[in-house]
């Protein structure tokens, strides 16, 4: 059962999920590279209709992301040639449609604690025609986010490391804001010079 926070200055009650930290961090995590993951594929799809000068399929922009992923397949199995690329690519589909289902109930499902072990959470509906239930621990919800960590290379870069383009100055917001913190004398660091790394730059990203 979620917790109930009564203030005692006066603000509105809340209702608080019993997770941790780390637990709320992987589910957000989780989340985000799924927003990642279905800009990717719209990416793809487009540069594969391009590719292939065929228009843009339907489905591409459905609402629903099964059809959106059921596009790009059908796709890339009538226009790309037969080979290791399009076997890769296929296989990368099937990868997808597989977190689909896990990441449906991350994002979806109503989370709460186990109490025969309190180191596990699970996610459950109750809603009819689409009920379920799985638990997760915390070393479970950071092996789904490395997934979907590694799907997206690979929507993004289907060469893997040889097709990233090192040419891009780019400063990292981690590194800024390390900067933005006091020194140990209680200092501004100084962001007037930060040094410049290199990342590879993607139009969708714009």
């Amino acid at each position: 059962m979620p917790r109930i926070l009564a203030s005692l200055t006066g603000d509105p009650p809340q209702i608080a999920p019993e997770l941790t930290n780390e637990e709320i961090a992987a589910i957000g995590y989780a989340t985000v590279q799924w927003a990642y993951l279905e800009h990717g594929l719209f990416y793809r799809t487009l540069e594969a209709a391009d590719a292939a000068n065929v228009p843009l399929p339907r489905d591409a922009t459905n609402s629903a992301f099964a059809k959106r992923l059921r596009a790009f397949r059908i796709l890339i199995e009538k226009t790309e040639p037969d080979g290791s690329e399009k076997e890769r690519t296929l296989k990368l589909v099937s990868k997808i449609a597989n977190a689909e289902d896990k990441r449906h109930k991350i994002t979806h499902g109503l989370w709460d604690w186990v109490p025969e072990n309190p180191k596990r959470v699970k996610a459950s509906s109750f809603r009819p025609n689409y009920e379920f239930e799985e638990t997760f621990d915390l070393e479970k919800l950071a092996a789904f986010c490395k997934t979907l960590g590694e799907i997206n290379f690979d929507l993004e870069y289907p060469g893997g490391l040889a097709d990233v383009e090192m040419q891009v100055p780019f400063v990292s917001r981690s590194f800024l804001l390390k900067l933005g913190e006091k020194d140990s004398e209680g200092r501004d660091h100084d962001l007037a010079t930060p040094p410049e790394y290199i990342v590879p730059p993607r139009p969708w990203r714009k």
